[in-house]
């Protein structure tokens, strides 16, 4: 039976095969029904340099880099960028600078009866879907660069 090699860094791996060896630089687990998981020394999942998967509450999970929180998954679902504690399915409150848009033609619009919100190419028009028309929300036909709404 092969193994599966999950290469972690220059200086050796982790495989997973049928018995446990050590050699050369390398683990061999044996099969498991348990969780394999590579923690750093907070116990935290760490997925790459800089890089950790931790769960500091129940039902909560944060991704961090550089020693930083940038996304959480609370117990509710709910999903913060940037903020320890998001107030709704997806908050970015916490941010200053700007969400960016999809953006594509036309004829590049997506399908379905989803609302949807992005930015036409073709006509330079921020556009929404309201599950059966698109609806420019806001145009730049002006050398300005602005529409006045109102």
């Amino acid at each position: 039976m092969s193994s599966l090699k999950l290469y972690g860094s220059t200086s050796g791996y982790v495989e997973v095969a049928p018995e446990a060896t050590a050699q050369n630089n390398s683990v061999t687990i044996p099969n498991t029904t348990g969780t394999i998981a590579v923690k750093d020394a907070s116990g935290n999942l760490e997925v790459g340099t800089g890089v950790t998967i931790a769960a500091p509450s129940s039902n909560t999970y944060t991704v961090s880099t550089n020693g930083s929180e940038r996304l959480r998954i609370d117990s509710s679902g709910d999903v913060g960028i940037g903020t320890a504690a998001p107030r709704s399915a997806l908050d970015l409150a916490e941010k200053t600078d700007a969400i960016a848009l999809p953006q594509g033609t036309t004829a590049q619009r997506p399908t379905g009866d989803n609302p949807y919100l992005r930015w036409n190419t073709t006509n330079s028009a921020l556009e929404f879907y309201n599950g059966t028309d698109w609806v420019e929300i806001i145009s730049d036909y002006f050398p300005s660069g602005s529409t006045i709404l109102g």
